[in-house]
């Protein structure tokens, strides 16, 4: 079993060291080149979802990969794949759903891939509720759960 973890964890450190940029969630960065140049990652108010943004190759699919990280005991968990175009301006932007990962205290990491120009980008997001960020007022509040 101890092999096996350690099999386990060697292969995931050498899929993050293969990303060629790593960012913090919320961040924008400029890479020069052909390759996944900004990468912005933000919840959605009120949803189990976050928005993913950027640049990249124009006119070139992109593959966001989601994967969370709920403990250090358990394997990381795929939680979706989602393929996309970059429009001509190589600009890109899609809303993905963070189920069954939206376990608060765990890490999401988000990739985004593009095979055509062999460039990638990474960013880690931490989910909150999904109401952070979002004034309520009070009177607004169903009297049942006041």
């Amino acid at each position: 079993m101890m092999q096996h973890r350690k099999l386990f964890l060697n292969l995931t450190a050498a899929a993050v060291l293969s990303c060629s940029l790593s960012l913090p969630a919320n961040a924008h960065t400029e890479v020069p080149g052909n390759a996944i140049k900004a990468l912005l990652v933000q919840p959605l108010p009120g949803a189990e979802a976050i928005r993913v943004s950027g640049q990249g190759p124009a006119s070139q699919p992109i593959t966001i990969t989601l994967v969370s990280t709920i403990d250090l005991d358990i394997p990381n968990i795929v939680l979706s794949r989602t393929s996309l175009k970059a429009d001509t301006s190589g600009t890109f932007s899609t809303a993905i759903s963070i189920a069954p990962g939206f376990t608060r205290g765990s890490i999401i990491t988000v990739y985004v891939t593009s095979p055509s120009s062999n460039s990638a980008a990474s960013a880690r997001y931490l989910p909150d509720s999904p109401n952070s960020g979002v004034a309520i007022p009070l009177d607004a509040l169903p009297r049942s759960i006041r």
